[in-house]
């Protein structure tokens, strides 16, 4: 069901089943789609449209555009934490361990 959320074993097994699929050669995509987790949806952007005119697409990833002029003062004035960096890796054995930290 939609907006539903899974339990984390749930969410473990699905990892799981999605390595293996890559350990056996198959891509990410196609891993997610064969155990379900994500059906294939059309862009709602005419793409074929866009490419036969040779049009660019433009958009940001992440922040939104509104919020970049207060994230820029902030960097200036340095009355901010900077978020931490990634230290630690870890396999999938490692995520129920790493999720409880």
């Amino acid at each position: 069901m939609v907006g539903t959320r899974k339990k984390p074993e749930v969410i473990l097994l699905k990892l799981w089943q999605v390595e293996v699929l890559q350990g056996q050669g198959k891509s990410i995509a196609d891993a997610v789609r064969q155990i379900g987790v994500a059906a294939y949806a059309a862009p709602k952007i005419p793409m074929a449209r866009v490419i036969t005119r040779n049009l660019d697409i433009l958009g940001i990833h992440g922040l939104q555009g509104h919020c970049y002029d207060a994230m820029l003062r902030m960097a200036q004035s340095g009355n901010h934490e900077p978020v931490q960096p990634v230290l630690d890796e870890t396999n999938l054995g490692g995520v129920p361990e790493g999720l409880i930290k």
